[in-house]
């Protein structure tokens, strides 16, 4: 499902007219990188979780070369989310210069930045000095932070860390912004374009607040989880639901993406629903003429 979901957000973001535009531009990226999760993640776990493995089925290279990608599209998941909150708050807050500073060579400059960090950051997946290690609560491979805290701090100081001080600050000041804008047309002091700008942003702030809400919902319990196996003694082991379910609970975001994508899109929703519209005439058709 996470899968076939984002491939069907990716494909109908690259069909709008608004595929010039810079929030789906972004808003591609992001469904790229839970698509990455889904390909690199969840479904080499499918067959181990099946079966209840205790051992990696798919071998060490194979090991290590998903842990990789994984955490690879993890990460520029979170920095796309952030790019997103810079793009809105400029384009909402700093309307007037919202074309100086967001140009599209700059905006590609930072997608691209969103991909070549991580496989900085997590090339060290491939080395010896880390290594993988195969959760058989979970299911998954994954760096061995337990083994190396320094690690694991690194990369919450670099990827985690900053993008959500900048996602909430972001975000902090469009929610601000439009509750002023909200008293000013209650108090009848608005200007003649406020009610607009209220209207057409709306939208867009619920849409991004929920994305980064349940990115944080859904990873943050994770993050602790890595940081607390390296600072607990080795000898302590964590009771198998949460080795089970905070690692899936984090998993779990890349599809619940695709349900805010069609809930607060209304062009998504239409074009998913015109989808099925033809599937389901397309069955009756093939029915009828049997």
């Amino acid at each position: 499902m996470i899968l076939l979901g984002n491939l069907l957000i990716i494909v109908l973001l690259k069909s709008f007219t608004c595929w010039e535009d810079n929030t789906c531009l972004l808003l591609q990226n992001l469904a790229m990188t839970d698509f990455g999760v889904g390909a690199t993640l969840t479904l080499f776990a499918i067959y181990p979780s099946a079966m209840s493995l205790s051992q990696w089925p798919y071998g060490l290279f194979m090991c290590k070369l998903s842990s990789f990608l994984g955490e690879v599209c993890c990460s520029a998941s979170i920095i796309t989310l952030a790019l997103v909150s810079i793009e809105r708050y400029i384009f909402i807050i700093r309307p007037l210069k919202y074309h100086k500073y967001i140009t599209r060579r700059r905006l590609i400059f930072a997608i691209i930045l969103s991909w070549s960090l991580p496989i900085v950051l997590h090339i060290a997946t491939f080395s010896n000095m880390l290594g993988t290690i195969y959760n058989v609560n979970s299911f998954l491979c994954s760096s061995n932070f337990p083994e190396h805290l320094g690690y694991t701090i690194t990369i919450l100081a670099i990827v985690f860390l900053p993008a959500n001080t900048t996602i909430i600050y972001t975000y902090s000041c469009i929610v601000s912004a439009s509750y002023r804008h909200s008293r000013q047309i209650h108090t009848q002091q608005a200007p003649p374009n406020t009610n607009r700008f209220s209207v057409i942003n709306h939208k867009a702030i619920c849409t991004f607040l929920m994305i980064t809400g349940m990115f944080n919902l859904a990873w943050l319990p994770y993050s602790v989880l890595a940081l607390l196996r390296g600072l607990l003694p080795s000898t302590y082991d964590f009771p198998h639901w949460v080795e089970f379910l905070l690692p899936w609970l984090a998993m779990s975001n890349s599809f619940v993406n695709v349900f805010i994508y069609l809930v607060f899109n209304p062009p998504i929703r239409k074009h998913v629903k015109k989808i099925f519209n033809f599937k389901m005439c397309f069955n009756k058709v093939f029915h009828e003429n049997l």
